[in-house]
């Protein structure tokens, strides 16, 4: 790819000067790029990796000549470090002490080590390969219990401050005492501090910035590698939702728990003894006429049963990663609301009259064992539902499904043969129960691993190879059944000292009443085998008999 400055094919034969330009122009190219990494094409990506190649080449070669030329002055500053002793041992050999006492005086000299006397010798090189000042690092020392500000000098000026504070310590009461006596605050330029962002593209521009000036030893460079370090991705996978809750009526409990009652059904009231169909006769005999008492229907108590979540971090942790705390909370709260699902959906499953179709029953002319047959099955008791409470005909009733069945009906529907029925939508599934009067609602957290089921869907990896051979689904008037809920307690965050003790600290508590009440008489839990062959009532020969 041809960028837009020239790139010398020998770094190593381009002037200082050269380099410079060279490292600026890369800078310059790279910064619309890093604007935007989001979007970036791939012959843009790969602009960008080309840039940081030349940029991290040139650099090399500018600190390997830096390290060079520090490693000469070295070796130069040896032999004036032994000149210097030489004329010191000279001197003292000539100065007589005592009259008549001979002193001997012995040059000694400590191993000399190159960097030590560069270090020695050679100015602190603060000027960056681009020929940008290094702005100078201050620290600011800040005292305890005295608040006084100086600039950091050492570690005899911390001696100091200690020494002050331990003048003003006149004992304590308690088991426990805790006392700062000095806080070392770090000042950076401002292009030195990372931005308060989640942009990576600002975070690398600044760490480039970093890194030019302060150059570090770059003589190991591989030939044909990438040279730069890997970049730290810190996004985290979250694939978990809140979809397939079941939506309910909540209704707010104040008192810890609730009265109710369904009151009688109709079937009791259609079969009283209070209705008389009289001749004639009967009634110029004056039969008497019965009647049928309101009875006092009993009440149920239900109370609050407490569901909650807790966890628990780091303090140095939420400093240092604050995304991983905020992605795991968000999931222990995705967490938590599937767990009140499940808690939910058992209840009224609990709640519900069984209608078992497994085996299906002899003479039965619901159909096959999988989608057909299905839909029958739930019209059936719909129709029969409607028929015991005198509904409307029409009347629309609420069905609830595990989602794993939709993909069944759809296998079995697109296994028949002489129809296409390969492409089968969510709709048209939603539709063929819609047909039939029922609102369908496929949930989460029922006939799944979570909710207890080993073998079925959402077990441990690797996973299921078959769906489980009979499915379950509940069908009831709309209203039959209702969520009571009252907020207990609701934290964010809790410090408490046995955890702080630790670094420890609450990062999400929060508990909540849950309770679930069947209001109305008839909820029935329906039993279905499934097998989706594809077969169809056509090509089985069935008997009525």
């Amino acid at each position: 790819m041809a960028l837009p400055f020239n790139v010398p094919a020998d770094f190593s034969a381009a002037t200082d000067s050269e380099l410079a330009d060279i490292t600026q122009q890369a800078r310059d190219a790279a910064r619309p790029l890093l604007a935007d990494t989001a979007n970036l094409t791939a012959e843009q990506k790969d602009e960008l990796r080309e840039l940081s190649q030349v940029a991290v080449t040139a650099q090399a070669e500018q600190a390997a000549r830096a390290v060079k030329a520090e490693e000469f002055s070295a070796a130069a500053g040896v032999f004036s470090a032994l000149d210097d002793a030489d004329k010191t041992a000279a001197a003292a050999a000539a100065e007589v002490k005592t009259p008549g006492t001979a002193v001997e005086v012995k040059p000694t000299f400590a191993p000399v080590r190159a960097k030590d006397v560069a270090a020695r010798t050679t100015a602190p090189r603060t000027e960056a390969i681009t020929g940008e000042v290094l702005p100078a690092l201050k620290s600011t020392l800040h005292y305890a219990p005295r608040v006084q500000l100086s600039e950091f000098t050492g570690m005899n000026q911390l001696a100091d401050a200690l020494v002050n504070s331990l003048a003003d310590y006149n004992g304590f009461k308690g088991d426990f005492d805790k006392r700062t006596f000095a806080t070392i605050k770090r000042e950076f330029p401002q292009d030195l501090v990372a931005p308060n962002t989640t942009s990576q593209s600002a975070e690398y521009a600044m760490l480039l910035h970093a890194g030019e000036l302060y150059p570090q030893n770059l003589d190991q460079v591989a030939a044909a590698g990438w040279c730069a370090p890997s970049m730290t991705l810190y996004e985290l996978c979250e694939l978990e939702t809140a979809d397939g809750i079941l939506q309910l009526p909540e209704v707010n409990i104040t008192r810890g728990g609730i009265f109710f009652t369904t009151g009688p059904d109709f079937a009791t009231i259609f079969g009283g003894t209070g209705y008389w169909n009289y001749t004639e006769a009967q009634v110029i005999a004056s039969t008497t006429k019965p009647c049928m008492e309101i009875g006092c229907p009993p009440f149920t108590e239900l109370r609050l049963n407490a569901l909650g979540v807790c966890v628990t971090g780091g303090l140095l942790q939420r400093r240092g990663y604050p995304e991983l705390v905020a992605r795991f909370i968000r999931g222990a709260l995705i967490a938590h609301l599937h767990r009140v699902n499940a808690f939910v959906l058992a209840q009224m499953a609990a709640g519900s009259t069984l209608v078992d179709f497994d085996p299906i029953p002899a003479g039965s002319l619901v159909g096959d064992v999988t989608s057909s047959g299905l839909l029958a099955a739930a019209e059936m008791v719909a129709v029969d539902m409607r028929y015991r409470n005198r509904m409307a005909c029409e009347a629309m009733l609420e069905i609830v499904l595990p989602c794993w069945a939709r993909a069944q009906i759809r296998a079995d529907m697109s296994r028949r043969t002489g129809v296409d029925l390969v492409s089968i939508s969510d709709a048209t599934i939603d539709r063929w129960f819609s047909d039939r009067n029922l609102n369908v609602r496929w949930v989460y957290d029922w006939q799944d691993a979570y909710s207890g089921v080993v073998t079925g869907p959402g077990a441990a990896l690797p996973g299921i190879t078959t769906f489980p051979a009979t499915v379950e689904f509940m069908i009831y008037p709309a209203g039959t059944w209702v969520k009571g809920v009252d907020d207990i307690v609701r934290l964010e965050t809790v410090y408490d000292s046995t955890k702080l003790s630790t670094n420890q600290y609450t990062a999400l508590f929060t508990e909540e009443g849950v309770l679930v009440a069947k209001m109305c008489p008839d909820s029935r839990r329906v039993v279905y085998p499934l097998c989706p062959t594809g077969a169809t009532s056509d090509l089985v020969t069935r008997s009525c008999a």
